[in-house]
């Protein structure tokens, strides 16, 4: 195609491309198109460089002072979500969509596409929404110096890139292609354009760095848009730029531009951040709580002690002989647990009880048993021990009455007589206790952290660095 050049001279707007230290308004002015003689509105005449004709299609040069054609696309193969011209508020200010692109990366002879919409303010500059499987980023460019990652190829090959004390990893690193471009541009895009592309991920944050690379050939006609792998920006030629994208929820999106409709997505962003991240730190404070008053319950609880008592054992006739004792009656309170300690000065010996809480009013039985075993020596120079003189057991609570205990003992050194010595409490806090209230504090965050686990793999599921493997 050769088209007609008119100067910005001719259209009484010489010196408008000319840089400026301040930012300050231009007027959108209205020119007409050279290839097809058409309107066509600048919307940031002082920044544009590229601009497209709606009429024709017509990819056009701004630079140099003139308009000059560059390059025939096809009119209505993407149309933008979100209209050219719309306004939305973002950081506090209003800002006009002025350009629309449609970009892809090719992954295992799949295209996947993805739409970028530039937004301007001429006091705060450029600004990009991204739609990618109808999840949404605001982007922003970061000065390069701020940025710090590992040496080596394009994109690093590093797993991860430092920016403001936080840690982003690595997710994409691919060749991206501007396949569609409709409104203007403050700079040089041209569809077919590579750039070579790595995004990073810090949720809700994404820092994405580009470069170009040698310019294609114009693409061929594509379906329309479907899908994507990567969310990346244009970068201008020969640099390499990085730029901070901030995940959006649709109903931000909608709310900013005063409309409403945008279309639903399940799937997940690459940067959209777990949604009930903040049970853990309630979690924690919780779990922090349960286990505080659980001590100081357990230190400072009532417990009564209802019945103690030392019985005398006699020796036995052979070494399976026991013993049967009954001890005085004594009162249970209902709705308190027990505790039953024995106590014996074995020493490398044992002594067996079996027991029994006898109701005298009912006489319902609630039976227990208690080894007390003491080992203790040395072996290689090491000393050890294993057992207890003194093993207690928890019961539950009792029905109030007055109960009778009942003890059949047996004991190693049968031929010697032997003392037990007995214990019951009544109230006594255990750590049972403790461990099911905190496990009962943590049903529903295992569960959210279940869902967190399975919301991570679906984030990292189209990334060739998933930390889940591939």
């Amino acid at each position: 195609f050769v088209g007609r050049q008119v100067t910005l001279a001719e259209l009484g707007l010489a010196g408008v491309a000319a840089p400026e230290k301040e930012a300050r308004r231009v007027a959108g002015v209205q020119l007409n198109c050279p290839q097809c003689g058409g309107p066509l509105d600048l919307r940031a005449p002082d920044q544009s460089l590229r601009v497209t004709c709606p009429n024709c299609g017509s990819l056009l040069d701004v630079s140099e002072g003139r308009l000059e054609f560059m390059q025939a696309l096809q009119p209505g193969w993407a149309t933008p979500i979100i209209p050219i011209g719309s306004i939305g508020e973002f950081e506090g200010a209003k800002q006009m969509l002025i350009g629309f692109t449609v970009r892809s990366v090719e992954y295992e002879g799949v295209r996947y596409f993805w739409e970028e919409y530039l937004l301007y303010n001429p006091q705060i500059g450029f600004r990009w929404l991204v739609r990618s499987d109808d999840n949404w980023n605001y982007v922003q460019a970061v000065p390069p110096g701020d940025v710090s990652h590992r040496t080596g190829a394009f994109g690093g090959k590093g797993d991860s890139v430092q920016y403001q004390g936080e840690r982003y990893k690595l997710y994409q690193d691919a060749v991206a292609r501007v396949e569609y471009v409709v409104g203007e541009f403050y700079w040089k895009v041209i569809a077919g354009e590579m750039t070579r592309a790595a995004d990073y991920v810090h949720p809700p944050r994404m820092l994405s760095m580009e470069v170009s690379l040698n310019e294609a050939p114009a693409p061929e006609e594509a379906e329309q848009p479907k899908k994507k792998r990567k969310a990346a920006r244009s970068a201008p030629t020969g640099e390499i730029n990085w730029s901070l994208g901030t995940f959006l929820k649709r109903e931000e999106v909608e709310k900013a531009f005063g409309i409403s409709g945008l279309p639903h997505t399940s799937k997940i962003a690459p940067n959209q951040q777990f949604p009930h991240k903040k049970v853990y730190r309630y979690w924690g404070l919780m779990l922090a709580a349960t286990f505080v008053i659980g001590i100081a319950i357990m230190v400072t609880g009532p417990r009564t002690k209802v019945f103690e008592q030392t019985f005398a054992l006699q020796p036995v006739a052979n070494s399976e002989g026991t013993q049967t004792i009954f001890s005085e009656p004594f009162q249970l309170k209902g709705n308190k647990n027990i505790k039953v300690t024995a106590r014996s000065s074995v020493d490398n010996t044992w002594l067996y009880v079996e027991g029994d809480l006898i109701n005298d009013a009912t006489g319902d039985v609630q039976t227990f048993s208690l080894p007390v075993e003491y080992y203790h020596g040395v072996d290689d120079g090491e000393s050890w021990s294993e057992g207890s003189q003194s093993p207690s057991i928890h019961l539950s609570a009792l029905p109030a009455g007055q109960y009778m205990l009942r003890l059949e003992a047996q004991w190693e050194r049968w031929q010697q007589p032997a003392a037990i010595s007995v214990r019951i409490e009544q109230g006594v806090p255990r750590v049972l206790h403790l461990f099911l209230a905190m496990l009962f504090v943590s049903i529903v965050p295992v569960l959210v952290a279940l869902s967190h686990f399975s919301f991570e793999r679906r984030r990292w599921s189209e990334s060739d660095y998933s930390p889940f493997g591939s």
